[in-house]
């Protein structure tokens, strides 16, 4: 609601001519192309669920919850009239138990000598793929190459390799909290339960109230 905003990420396109005037009609004809594109589902989603906005405020859940988002870009997707749409991979398909240093792979992410993503290893546990490679851990992998792929997170250190979700630092104390709230409700429950019971003096037994 406070990320991507009521309307989300959209589009105003600013083509100029050798003059530099701006070419309103050519740019009306592309943000109406894209409109078209961002609200059918069929067009913009590989799984012809969610609109452009809604994928983004998808994005933003995942980025808190698991801290970093994986957006790949289908291009040449052949459900799609426009032959473009995005896939949004679970963070754990991208499998942070995947290292191989001879092949410069880290967390499951494959980089160059300078530190820069050259490849994302996707498991193919759930997901469909057009190549296979098989990971030293005996699991399948799909190498994506990294131009095809947007990996959202917010950069704490560098060389940083994956997200750190948002909630980490207050996770002891909700655990906390939530252990505190059990037991307060178990007390009440406990204190609710109690009963007191008049007898007789000659104690035959019988409750007065």
């Amino acid at each position: 609601r406070h990320v991507s905003g009521p309307n989300c990420v959209g589009m105003q396109n600013k083509a100029r001519n050798a003059k530099g005037d701006i070419l309103r009609e050519s740019n009306q004809i592309i943000e109406d192309s894209f409109d078209k594109w961002a609200t059918k589902p069929r067009n913009c989603d590989v799984r012809n669920r969610a609109t452009f906005r809604a994928m983004q405020r998808l994005a933003v859940r995942i980025m808190a919850r698991d801290g970093e988002c994986f957006i790949r870009l289908v291009k040449n997707f052949g459900n799609s009239p426009y032959r473009f749409a995005l896939q949004i991979i679970p963070a754990d398909m991208v499998d942070e138990g995947y290292w191989d240093e001879r092949r410069g792979i880290r967390c499951g992410i494959e980089y160059d000598e300078w530190g820069a993503a050259v490849a994302y290893h996707v498991r193919q546990d759930k997901l469909s793929s057009f190549t296979y490679l098989h990971g030293g851990n005996g699991r399948i992998y799909q190498r994506i190459p990294a131009e095809e792929m947007i990996h959202l997170f917010v950069e704490e250190f560098p060389d940083q390799s994956r997200g750190i979700p948002w909630v980490v630092a207050a996770m002891i104390r909700l655990h906390q909290l939530g252990m505190y709230e059990e037991a307060e409700v178990m007390a009440a429950r406990l204190g609710a339960s109690k009963m007191g019971f008049l007898t007789a003096p000659e104690g035959d037994g019988k409750a007065l109230a």
